[in-house]
């Protein structure tokens, strides 16, 4: 039975011995563990367990050969640690750019609710929608933003699917425009 960090890498590289691989991860699992409690996202383990599997993949074999069992195990626990540190400050760029959208957006704009119902956000958001989107666009936007698929947005709206995959792509131009404009392109 293989114990060494050494001979596991090297039957991980050199031989892609699925088994090996398995025994770092188990080595590891504390680690990204305690980096996926961190990180708070669901598949957070999951994408540092992807990270190792490339990692195993790419370690020259040369530089390990030469690497005390320490110096290994260093090697590998900073390099879960950067990954956390990218993953982390990628998630902190998706939540704070990420539009959360009240449910009752949907609700005002179907039954032409009072807007003093909403909250500050959703009443900006609504704003921005109105002097964007046209028509149906905007229902068919927020069932978009809400996961609907254009089948289900053709039968929650009345529109046909092909009617609602053209004022997705009308949608689409229109906010590159106003992206554009934004950004003086």
């Amino acid at each position: 039975m293989i114990h060494s960090l050494h001979e596991l890498i090297l039957n991980a590289v050199e031989k892609n011995d699925e088994k090996s691989k398995l025994l770092i991860l188990e080595k590891f699992n504390k680690t990204i563990k305690y980096y996926a409690r961190k990180l708070n996202y669901y598949c957070a383990e999951t994408d540092l367990i992807i990270f190792m599997l490339i990692l195993i993949n790419k370690l020259d074999l040369k530089k390990i050969k030469n690497f005390k069992e320490t110096n290994a195990v260093k090697y590998i626990n900073g390099s879960i640690k950067y990954e956390y540190i990218r993953l982390s400050k990628k998630n902190s760029y998706i939540n704070s750019h990420e539009i959360l959208i009240d449910t009752d957006i949907i609700d005002y704009i179907d039954n032409d609710n009072d807007k003093e119902e909403l909250s500050t956000e959703s009443s900006e958001f609504i704003k921005y929608m109105d002097e964007i989107l046209i028509g149906n666009q905007r229902k068919v936007f927020l069932y978009f933003l809400n996961g609907y698929s254009v089948t289900e947005i053709s039968k929650l709206t009345g529109i046909s699917r092909q009617a609602v995959g053209k004022i997705k792509k009308r949608i689409a131009l229109k906010f590159i425009d106003e992206y554009k404009k934004y950004n003086n392109y």
